[in-house]
């Protein structure tokens, strides 16, 4: 005797007798169930409850029909086109969406119904094989973050307590093989689950600005039918979320869809009075938070314009007679990246030539050895680096016969020159995205002393720009200190240090040299170990 295929709205299979050629029953074939999220969000069985005024939910009704591919009326295709740019929905919904809301707007409650929705009443169960696990994410900046929206998703499944199996602080698991989850936002963690649903909570405010390498890790995962959701307020004119704004925002043809409102058309209810007295305490800020307008930011160090004018050229092979500059901004391989940066002049004109980044973890010693090939290509014997790590970086160096100077100017004083070269169009960056946002986080900021250094805001990195700045500026000093000629033709020189080792090997063969060499080393680094290569 074949059995109902349909859940119950408390989530129980219906288990009534079904129709011949049906698979369902006759309660289930009349619909006692929710057809769509629609539905569900405001019946009274399901998550009705959750929801008291349905009247103003109505705008999250046309993201969500939206999003899940439902009809829309006349009056809501209005609200769509407002909030999307686009003329009309695509067909069959979307699976990867990025909504862009004012604070106080409903996201994490939203976020949190239809993930609930999802783990319920998706029927993901017969989407994956029998008895296989399946994930909903809500990932965050921190994990306590993220738990903002997983408190939302136990409080939608209360109708549907009898699915739940094991709860904990942080994980969900249902009876019908759903596994929800908090996770930080680390594209290494993410990897071969698979995924009905991901949410990711304020995603214009992730660390280091990662929402690429995050999607990309993400997107396979994902089953066929399956959505990832991205919600935020909005940031800067930076960044990896208003890259995707810019790229998808009003597109009828794109298959990625960008929902972006102000807080009163989600919510109504929220206070006019108090948007209109922290309107007047700082109204930049405010029509970001309330508004959902991206920050102009007229006090970022950078001019958007000038730096995309300037971000045109192309990685450029070493060339004979040319001096190049080099600047290494090292990093131990646990948190920050290592980068390099290769830079030449041309007349009045500083040209980036080469960018190098290796993210962490890495092996130190064998990026240095990889950073030293690059030098030589570019016929480059010494060149130039920060304080941080430098004694580690200057002794690794020295065994690939590089000499690795100090620079006696910090990042603010690299970041002053560059400002100034753009203003006046001297200098040609490579078109790189991560530099160019980078650069435009950048910003001036006053130390408890009063004292004022440029800076990247919290949660970000500077590396590639740190290093590009440090290896145009040496250009620049360069520059300054002789009659500029086309090309910069100079004749190769050597470190001191360097014509002192050859000296010694030549007077007392190459074993010799190595010894004290090593000799020198434990004294300076206290006792740090570096395997000799035979033949060096």
């Amino acid at each position: 005797m074949a059995q109902c295929q349909a859940l119950r709205v408390d989530g129980r299979p219906c288990g009534m007798k079904a129709l011949r050629g049906e698979p369902f029953c006759v309660r289930h074939s009349e619909k006692t169930s929710p057809r769509d999220i629609i539905e569900a969000m405001f019946d009274r069985r399901a998550f009705g409850k959750q929801f008291h005024d349905p009247a103003t939910w109505s705008n999250w009704v046309v993201c969500l029909k939206t999003i899940y591919g439902l009809q829309l009326t006349s009056q809501e295709l209005e609200i769509f086109r407002a909030c999307t740019g686009r003329a009309h929905p695509r067909p069959g919904g979307y699976e990867e969406v990025f909504i862009i809301a004012g604070r106080q707007g409903g996201k994490s409650t939203t976020m949190g119904f239809v993930a609930a929705y999802e783990a319920a009443l998706g029927g993901w169960e017969k989407k994956v094989g029998p008895g296989e696990q399946w994930n909903i994410f809500c990932l965050a900046d921190t994990r306590e973050q993220a738990g903002i929206v997983f408190g939302n998703i136990k409080r939608f499944l209360k109708p549907f307590q009898r699915l739940v199996r094991r709860e904990t602080n942080d994980e969900l698991d249902l009876v019908n093989g759903a596994h929800i989850a908090v996770k930080a936002s680390d594209f290494r963690s993410v990897r071969g689950w698979r995924l009905a649903l991901v949410v990711l909570d304020e995603v214009g405010f992730f660390p280091n600005d990662n929402v690429d390498e995050l999607v990309s890790a993400l997107t396979p995962s994902i089953i066929p039918g399956g959505r990832l959701i991205g919600i935020s307020s909005p940031n800067r004119k930076a960044g990896s979320l208003w890259a995707l704004y810019e790229k998808f925002w009003g597109r009828d043809d794109a298959d990625t869809l960008v929902f972006k409102a102000p807080t009163k058309l989600l919510n109504p209810t929220f206070s006019d009075r108090k948007i209109a007295r922290d309107m007047e305490r700082d109204p930049e800020r405010c029509r970001a938070e309330y508004e959902a307008e991206f920050r102009d930011d007229t006090g970022a160090l950078f001019d958007g314009e000038k730096l995309k004018a300037a971000a045109t050229g192309k990685e450029r092979p070493a060339e004979k007679g040319v001096r190049y500059q080099a600047f290494i901004d090292a990093s131990a391989g646990k948190n920050d990246s290592m980068t390099l940066a290769i830079a030449h002049a041309f007349e009045e004109t500083v040209y980036l030539d080469l960018v190098r980044e290796n993210a962490p973890p890495f092996d130190f010693v064998k990026v240095v050895e990889g950073y030293a090939d690059l030098l030589r290509e570019y016929s480059i014997h010494e060149c130039w680096g920060d304080r941080y790590a430098f004694a580690s970086l200057e002794s690794q160096l020295r065994w690939h016969r590089i000499a690795l100077n100090q620079s006696k100017a910090n990042a603010t004083e690299f970041y002053l020159k560059l400002k100034a070269l753009l203003q006046a169009g001297a200098v040609v960056l490579l078109d790189d995205k991560k530099l160019t946002d980078q650069l435009k986080r950048l910003e001036l900021q006053t130390l408890p002393s009063g004292a004022e250094r440029i800076d990247h805001p919290k949660n970000a990195n500077d590396d590639v720009a740190s290093a590009a700045a440090g290896a145009i500026y040496h250009v620049c000093k360069g520059m300054a200190s002789r009659q500029p000629t086309p090309g910069i033709v100079v004749q190769r020189h050597e470190h001191p240090d360097l014509q002192r080792e050859k000296e010694l090997a030549a007077k007392e063969g190459l074993e010799n040299c190595e010894k004290e060499m090593m000799d020198y080393i434990n004294e300076t680094e206290g006792g740090l170990s570096i395997p000799v290569k035979p033949g060096r």
